[in-house]
């Protein structure tokens, strides 16, 4: 039986596994998907781990997606674009890279009908943030601004970026709720969140100028994010739609077969509303 997984460090919140095996099931594929925790992966790790193993494919979550887009035979356009990947297919013994975060963020936005956006805020710096904004640009956004904690990594990417022609400007994360006169559009793409503990980056009161909210962290509740964003009176969409979105088109890219969008969310948020509790 193949093998597909997901690598990262924490993996053990991951829905990826309950979502994929019952799509697997319900079709009747003959895939089984495990979660995997490095510590730091390496080419030898992932060489022996997916060549020999009979591994299909695989995930790349936090803190690995930039790492792992070094470590891979090919990349798509889009995974080279973003210079991350989250998504990896085993072809004739090569790893070809794929950045499907891209489609769960355009997935996540068609859901809460995101329309005529001109200017956006990205928080956050990491590889989720690139396939944020690489899908601001598929939507067509003007100008975005990128809000992290290390203000170097936002420069770097608002550099990287504008060489492709987007208009992007880093700012310091705890300046963000000051920028955001004119902010259509707010992405998280923090990790900020995942703690039931962890305070929202940005209050009600300054996202009440907001009109949608899109948050890549899940919660049975939604983040507390979300909920300042909801009672400023945003359209939210939350992880889980993020989650769906990617995992849609990994799917495809490992199977050849096109999965139901709607049974893989009624899997996804049962199985978040167990492993809260």
């Amino acid at each position: 039986m193949p093998l597909i997984g997901i690598i990262g460090n924490p993996v053990t919140h991951s829905l990826s596994p309950a979502i994929h095996n019952a799509m697997f099931w319900e079709m009747g594929l003959p895939y089984f998907y495990v979660a995997i925790e490095l510590q730091s992966p390496s080419v030898d790790d992932l060489r022996s781990l997916l060549r020999f193993m009979g591994f299909r494919g695989f995930n790349v979550t936090i803190p690995y997606k930039e790492e792992a887009a070094r470590l891979v035979d090919r990349l798509s356009d889009e995974a080279s674009a973003a210079g991350a990947i989250n998504t990896v297919v085993v072809e004739d013994g090569e790893l070809h890279g794929y950045n499907t975060d891209i489609d769960g963020i355009v997935y996540a936005a068609e859901s809460i009908n995101v329309r005529r956006v001109e200017n956006a805020m990205v928080l956050g710096a990491g590889g989720t943030a690139r396939a944020a904004l690489l899908s601001l640009m598929k939507m067509n956004v003007g100008r975005i601004l990128i809000a992290n904690r290390t203000l170097s990594r936002a420069e770097r990417l608002s550099v990287e970026f504008g060489r492709l022609g987007m208009d992007v400007r880093a700012i310091p994360l705890e300046e963000a709720r000051d920028h955001l006169k004119g902010i259509e559009l707010v992405v998280n793409t923090t990790s900020v969140g995942l703690k039931k503990e962890d305070r929202p980056l940005l209050d009600s009161e300054s996202l009440r100028s907001v009109r949608y909210l899109i948050d890549v962290v899940y919660s049975p509740s939604g983040t507390a994010l979300l909920r300042e964003g909801s009672a400023a009176g945003c359209r939210v969409s939350d992880g889980i739609k993020v989650l769906i979105g990617q995992a849609v088109r990994s799917f495809e890219l490992w199977t050849g077969q096109k999965p139901d969008p709607i049974f893989m969310e009624k899997i996804a948020r049962a199985r978040l509303e167990s492993v809260w509790r």
